[in-house]
């Protein structure tokens, strides 16, 4: 494992922090969220937290699954002060900064998350890439009330899709993206035809506040498909 930094870049400097992960013997960090001044770092070896007012790591990774303080880190997702975290051993959830964990029942390896929140109904639905049963090794997509509660639907896999596609998004219609794949409670699942018409295989599709697709190829190329909605 390398000797990994924390940097702030700023409008005149870089900060630079150091962390604890070389001596805990994280060899990847694979996804990081913010809320407010704390920092989430999601690695190979677990959930580490950074406080940018105390400045200070948290001491060693957080244990979301008892007696399991090292489960890889796949995603994060934070909304209205909720900490959403898929890992090998489930999907997460604190409503209080991460003094305490809940478990959404049913969860085993969690790929991957996204979140959409309905500003109309002041709601917040999530979206989970999660084993159909705990250690199953087989995958499904369901969507959740946004304390893991209750399932709201299971959009499932789309038809044809790739087993690497491992990301999603939604967009500020409320659609669920899956490479290039589209879902929603009415229509189920659809493949735009200008997409599908693309040469390279869509691995995965991100969507920007502005509701731009952005999608990326097998060959690592990255596209711009247009604003959703126009």
């Amino acid at each position: 494992p390398g000797d990994w930094k924390l940097v702030s870049h700023g409008s005149s400097s870089d900060t630079s922090h150091d962390t604890p992960f070389a001596d805990d013997g994280v060899g990847a960090v694979t996804t990081m969220g913010v809320n407010g001044s704390q920092i989430w770092v999601g690695t190979d070896k677990g959930l580490y937290l950074y406080s940018t007012s105390g400045s200070a790591w948290s001491d060693g990774p957080v244990e979301l699954a008892q007696g399991n303080p090292q489960a890889a880190v796949n995603d994060i997702y934070v909304a209205h002060d909720c900490v959403y975290v898929a890992t090998e051993a489930g999907l997460f959830l604190t409503e209080d900064n991460g003094g305490t964990w809940e478990k959404f029942d049913g969860t085993g390896d969690t790929k991957a998350i996204a979140g959409y929140h309905d500003i109309n109904l002041d709601a917040v639905t999530i979206y989970a890439l999660t084993e159909e049963s705990e250690g199953s090794a087989t995958y499904t997509i369901r969507c959740y009330r946004h304390d893991g509660a209750e399932i709201l639907a299971e959009p499932g896999y789309p038809p044809d899709s790739y087993a690497w596609i491992e990301g999603l998004d939604t967009d500020p219609l409320g659609n669920l993206w899956f490479g290039k794949w589209r879902w929603n409670a009415d229509d189920g699942w659809d493949n735009p035809a200008a997409i599908d018409d693309a040469a390279d295989n869509i691995v995965r599709s991100m969507v920007s506040p502005e509701g731009l697709l952005y999608l990326q190829t097998s060959a690592g190329k990255l596209m711009v498909w247009g604003k959703v909605g126009d």
